[in-house]
């Protein structure tokens, strides 16, 4: 079972966002194949691990993008990026610590923040970057 399935409806109108987004999406999935297999602590582990490494790729590819292209929502598109990025560190600190995390609360955190970012957030971000490409 998939956390969330890519579809044309998650595109943000930027090719290589999208593809980030959609590997993403991948780790995230493999997040629910562990919990509902119910692998080990140290499986899942590695996965917020891979999570969270991904995660501040992606953010620096965006951050770098919406610089260079004077994204005009770049304050508050990084302060949404610390969020995510804030939770995710104290999920994978728990997990470094050996404290049990709820991965079902991850899972829905993870999927609500993602469907808002991606369809509004980064929405905007693609659309403005696809008119300012050269």
């Amino acid at each position: 079972m998939s956390l969330i399935e890519w579809d044309d409806s998650l595109s943000v109108g930027f090719e290589y966002l999208d593809m980030q987004h959609q590997r993403w999406i991948v780790i995230m999935n493999d997040l629910v194949d562990a919990v509902k297999q119910d692998e080990e602590a140290t499986s899942i582990g590695n996965i917020v691990t891979e999570l969270s490494r991904y995660t501040i790729t992606h953010f620096n590819t965006e951050e770098q993008l919406m610089e260079s292209y004077g994204f005009p929502l770049f304050d508050e598109h990084v302060l949404e990026h610390d969020e995510i990025k804030q939770t995710i560190s104290r999920i994978k600190f728990q997990y470094d610590q050996g404290e049990t995390v709820d991965a079902i609360e991850l899972m829905i955190f993870l999927k609500q923040w993602l469907a808002n970012h991606f369809l509004q957030t980064d929405k905007l971000l693609g659309s403005y970057l696809a008119e300012h490409q050269e």
